[in-house]
């Protein structure tokens, strides 16, 4: 765990896995007692893996060429190869996800994609009942998530890309509930 401060913003890094076994690093900056960020970092697309899976469709593409006998084929095969890592990159990479807790304000979810594509969503806090660590069954995996619940009963996910293990979610978990009910305690009459 490395710790810093600078202007003000303390910020800790730890590094922790996925739920398959990959190194991911969770950033922390606290703002103030009201404003925290958490930012889940994976590491980026290897070139290994992708002259792998880049190879495979190509040998593919070329027994298909032997047994056919159409160069249509090699020429599919790269346009495939070619929108397959554009998708991809673009749609379900996620290199990194962040949560911003604004105390009274809400929450902010922000996810940076492979090829540099950035969303973000804004949860008020108005819309906010609670933050849950869910357990989801999938034959014999058990996955943890953390999730916002609205006042309408729906269940948000908060990071999807990288999929931390238990041990990462429940530290972002209790910073976030600390925030959260200390909020509340400003919010209730005297």
């Amino acid at each position: 765990m490395e710790s810093s401060v600078s202007g003000g913003v303390a910020m800790e890094s730890s590094v922790f896995s996925d739920i398959v076994g990959q190194e991911i690093r969770l950033e922390r900056r606290s703002y103030s007692d009201t404003c925290r960020e958490f930012t889940i970092i994976r590491p980026k697309l290897s070139l290994r893996s992708l002259i792998g899976w880049t190879c495979c469709v190509w040998v593919i593409a070329y027994l298909l060429f032997l047994y056919t006998e159409l160069s249509a084929v090699l020429s599919a095969a790269i346009l495939v190869s070619l929108l397959g890592l554009l998708v991809h990159l673009h749609v379900f990479r996620v290199e990194e996800e962040s949560l911003l807790v604004l105390g009274s304000l809400g929450l902010q979810r922000s996810s940076v994609f492979g090829s540099g594509r950035e969303t973000s969503n804004f949860l008020e806090m108005w819309r906010i009942r609670d933050l849950l660590l869910t357990e989801t069954v999938s034959g014999c995996a058990v996955h943890y998530g953390l999730c916002v619940l609205t006042g309408d009963g729906q269940l948000i996910p908060v990071f999807r890309g990288p999929q931390p293990r238990l041990d990462c979610l429940r530290e972002i978990y209790r910073s976030v509930q600390e925030v959260l009910s200390r909020d509340r305690q400003c919010m209730s009459p005297r």
